[in-house]
């Protein structure tokens, strides 16, 4: 009888611990790894490279009796390199930008039917050195750049008077860039390039002319940028 008392125990308390063991062993829960995220760093030299296009105005202007005026509408492609370095402090970027451009745009005088006069011009290259301001949001920087521009122009009046020309202006402009890796970023940029009005003597077999040249040109890019030493 006792052994009988004894076993009906034993079973109630199996009973009784049953539930919280099998509590105590429930299948774990998987958790996915927590997403990488890069940090928003961009101090550092950086090189790159770049292609779009430009367009915009070149007016030549000379005295017949008063004064006239030739103006020429100018577009094309171009594509160069670019490099500089960037200093980043909290959320504002600042930095140094030198780029060159291999272009090719180029046009004609619109109104020289009536005059009998055609002018055409042709951009060959375009250089710039310019400072940068940015400010960060998540991966991108939007920025503000300005600073001195070059541009090399070949010009022709009336078929057989040329001329060519290194000449400087200013450059405005801005855009924006975005981080895909910690090295690797890509932007889209706009340009604005004003030269001013400078005399350009136009010579054929020694003889020579000298006429006013205005010139203002736009330019939108898109570039691919490496970050040599991007904080890791």
């Amino acid at each position: 009888m006792r052994a009988l008392f004894l076993a009906g125990v034993a079973v109630a308390a199996i009973m009784a611990t049953g539930p919280a063991a099998a509590a105590d062993m429930q299948t774990p829960v998987y958790k996915a790894p927590a997403p990488i995220v890069l940090p928003s760093n961009w101090n550092g030299f950086y090189f790159g490279g770049h292609l779009g296009g430009g367009w915009g105005t070149k007016e030549l202007s000379f005295f017949e009796g008063k004064e006239v005026v030739l103006p020429a509408n100018v577009n094309g492609f171009l594509g160069g390199v670019q490099g500089g370095y960037n200093y980043q402090m909290g959320w504002v970027v600042l930095g140094i930008e030198g780029d060159f451009s291999w272009t090719d745009i180029k046009g004609r005088g619109t109104n020289f039917i009536q005059l009998g006069v055609p002018f055409t011009a042709k951009v060959d290259w375009t250089g710039t050195i310019t400072g940068r301001i940015g400010g960060t949001v998540d991966h991108a920087m939007l920025y503000l750049k300005g600073g001195v521009a070059w541009a090399h122009d070949k010009y022709t009046f009336d078929v057989i008077e040329t001329a060519h020309e290194t000449r400087t202006g200013f450059i405005v402009g801005g855009g924006v860039e975005y981080a895909f890796t910690r090295n690797w970023s890509g932007k889209l940029e706009y340009n604005y390039m004003d030269f001013g009005n400078k005399n350009v003597n136009f010579c054929d077999r020694g003889e020579c002319d000298t006429f006013k040249v205005l010139q203002r040109l736009h330019e939108v890019k898109v570039g691919l940028n490496y970050r040599f030493d991007w904080a890791r």
